[in-house]
């Protein structure tokens, strides 16, 4: 249920956001970061044009967060380079689909006040061949598990990998895992899934480099499908018997995450976070992990590919999460469930387990509990801790308010939510 306990975040990230380029252009440290990765390529840039420089439009995303290099030329790499570009919020979509029109019909798409200027051959192109010449970057979200995402074209904007580059070393735990999973995953050659493969895993000089070929396309499964059932179904049916993880160790590992995080907690977060352990610990046969689970399974990580999925992303694998994983995390990150209240997310997500997906009621209510307890370990457990500091992180308040609503028996949970909510 609490899988990767050795990989809290270092002090790497927080020298990576001390970045030495912090002026001028270069004053913000997500982009700086990144620059350094890019560096490490074997790329040299500048904020000026220099000899043999191509120059690229930066685009930022929502509060600075994220930011995107594009090569303004080819035209047809500039064009393919926007598939990197995959907005989470409705008005930034709008704005992603009027630029992929502009530029269809020769129009300017771009209207970045920021230029960056590249040069030189990256390293990857002597590992992985000449089709893999042009690259656009993407920075990736700030947080402790940011890492560069660099999508790799030839000259006629075809897109034939991603690449992904961290200086941080919790982040090297993360592509190592990734690496081995994919290996893993490729060579069971499962029946619903492809699966990216992989073209080079190396570390060198405190850098680590994942680069991997691609089927993704450019459709969204924006809903729960059969394609997506049939694949977790195979996934668990393939792994159950390699899984070594029993419930007993489920339970005994979270109440140990709990020790780790306890100096940082709340007494609100300890209380909240025993009740519900001691609770699951008398459900242990309910909530035993199936096998392997993806550990980011989202659309965003989804591909339609002809008669199964292309997933992506497996940097998160982990066959220590708690049954259902995977399909519940998939089941709130659908988008008709934004903006609701976090009460009624989790009973349109507890009714959709029961009616849609033949789960018990016990099953559906013990399984939704331990996935929020999943995710607070995680999204607290990455967090860049400084002793006498309080811990926050992600999400704190809805996954409080969601733990809150539940009752420790699924009738009285029901019959509570049945109940008109008020917001939070």
């Amino acid at each position: 249920m609490w899988p990767l306990n050795d990989r809290y975040v270092s002090t790497g990230f927080a020298a990576a956001m001390a970045s030495p380029y912090l002026k001028g252009v270069f004053s913000d440290p997500l982009l700086c970061a990144a620059i350094e990765e890019i560096e490490t390529l074997g790329l040299r840039i500048s904020d000026e044009p220099h000899p043999g420089s191509e120059p690229y439009g930066v685009l930022t995303g929502h509060e600075r967060s994220r930011a995107w290099l594009v090569p303004l030329r080819p035209h047809a790499v500039s064009i393919s380079s926007l598939a990197l570009i995959q907005p989470l919020r409705s008005g930034a979509r709008a704005l992603k689909h009027t630029a992929v029109a502009a530029a269809g019909i020769g129009l300017p798409w771009y209207g970045f006040g920021q230029r960056l200027h590249i040069s030189g051959d990256h390293c990857l192109t002597s590992s992985l061949g000449s089709s893999f010449t042009h690259c656009a970057f993407f920075s990736g979200t700030a947080g402790p598990h940011r890492k560069l995402v660099v999508q790799l074209m030839d000259g006629r904007g075809v897109i034939h990998g991603y690449a992904k580059v961290s200086h941080t070393p919790a982040v090297h735990s993360l592509l190592e895992n990734e690496a081995d999973i994919m290996r893993e995953m490729h060579a069971a050659n499962l029946r619903s899934a492809i699966i990216p493969k992989v073209l080079l895993y190396e570390k060198r000089n405190g850098t680590a480099i994942l680069a991997t070929d691609t089927n993704k396309s450019s459709a969204r499964l924006c809903r729960l499908t059969h394609l997506h059932l049939d694949f977790l179904r195979e996934l668990a049916e393939r792994t159950s018997l390699g899984s070594s993880v029993s419930a007993a160790a489920l339970s005994g590992d979270g109440h140990s995450r709990l020790q780790e995080l306890e100096p940082y907690l709340s007494a609100d977060w300890r209380a909240r976070l025993q009740r519900w352990l001691d609770f699951l610990s008398r459900r242990e046969e309910l909530i035993a992990p199936l096998g392997l689970a993806h550990g980011d399974f989202t659309p965003s990580n989804v591909f339609p590919h002809p008669k199964r999925l292309c997933v992506i992303d497996w940097e998160y694998a982990d066959a220590g999460y708690p049954a259902d994983y995977d399909l519940i995390h998939f089941l709130f990150s659908l988008r008709g469930l934004e903006g609701s209240p976090p009460a009624i997310r989790c009973n349109r997500v507890y009714r959709t387990l029961i009616d849609t997906l033949d789960r018990s009621a016990d099953e559906a209510h013990a399984r939704l509990i331990a996935y929020l307890c999943a995710r607070v370990f995680f999204l607290a457990g990455r967090r860049l801790r400084q002793q006498g500091m309080r811990l926050h992180w992600e999400g704190e308040r809805e996954l409080a308010l969601m733990l809150d609503a539940l009752s420790e028996s699924p009738k009285a949970f029901a019959i509570r939510l049945d109940q008109p909510v008020r917001g939070p």
